[in-house]
């Protein structure tokens, strides 16, 4: 995907998390490992967005989790066990 900078003066990992659905944390780890470019150049997160800049940059894939539930024994708490409050 690609976003044109309008405003200039912002730093690049700033500017990405504004101008993009990145937030600031996984726009910063992008851009250290290169996956965020600059008109076709890696740059470093305190660079200076200049006015009609060409941010290019991936959404990542949202890995998708599954939750399976388990049975679990309970302790009747009420028959005098002496673990709470229902002795």
């Amino acid at each position: 995907m690609e976003v044109r900078v309008e405003v200039a003066g912002a730093r690049l990992d700033k500017a990405v998390s504004e101008l993009t659905e990145l937030s600031r944390g996984l726009a910063n780890e992008q851009i250290k490992e290169g996956k965020i470019l600059v008109n076709g150049q890696v740059k470093k997160a305190k660079y200076t967005v200049k006015e009609e800049d060409v941010i290019s940059y991936e959404v990542p894939q949202v890995e998708e989790v599954t939750y399976e539930a388990e049975d679990i024994p309970l302790r009747d708490c009420l028959s005098g066990c002496g673990c709470c409050s229902g002795q």
